[in-house]
């Protein structure tokens, strides 16, 4: 007769064989007399999908309890989709690290060598707003700064080749 695994409580204190004691905080199953635990899956921060997932959890105040607007779903699902829908299959570009704004939109960011790229997205528009900044020079020799139309498929081919050639000057 085949048992079904069962789903234990949070709080619960399960006595094990061998005189352990395990002590959970997340649920657990129960299979055949068998205790397993969740393995926390590590989180990747240059994992585009699964930040801009965990960005829709945030509520307004989350800066500092007061400040920090509540990102819109509809917003997060458009850049999503549009991230992957207009990334060119054979352009492999490096995954920005995603970060909310306290306005409610996302700035991307990414360092190669001494340039320093950061892209503001403002996903209720679907605007953006491109900086690139040679860090080593300190000056404006080299910078860009150009406002992008984001529902536009050469805008994004032209923020996707820009950060290709960048990645490659790096090599």
């Amino acid at each position: 007769m085949a048992k079904t695994p069962a789903k234990l409580s949070n709080d619960l204190v399960l006595e094990a064989g061998h005189g352990v004691r395990i002590s959970t905080n997340m649920p657990t199953e129960v299979v055949f007399g068998n205790v397993y635990q969740p393995v926390a899956k590590e989180f990747d921060p240059l994992d585009v999908q699964g930040r801009l997932q965990e960005l829709k959890s945030l509520e307004n105040g989350w800066y500092d309890g007061v400040q920090g607007c509540r990102l819109s779903e509809d917003g997060i699902d458009w850049l999503s989709q549009s991230w992957y829908c207009f990334l060119p299959y054979s352009c492999h570009v490096q995954p920005p690290y995603l970060f909310p704004t306290i306005d409610g939109n996302i700035q991307a960011e990414w360092t190669f060598g001494h340039r320093e790229i950061i892209l503001n997205i403002d996903i209720k528009h679907h605007r953006g707003l491109w900086h690139s900044m040679n860090m080593e020079t300190q000056s404006d020799e080299g910078d860009e700064e150009r406002e992008l139309d984001l529902e536009q498929s050469e805008e994004w081919d032209w923020f996707f080749q820009r950060i290709s050639d960048f990645q490659k000057e790096q090599v």
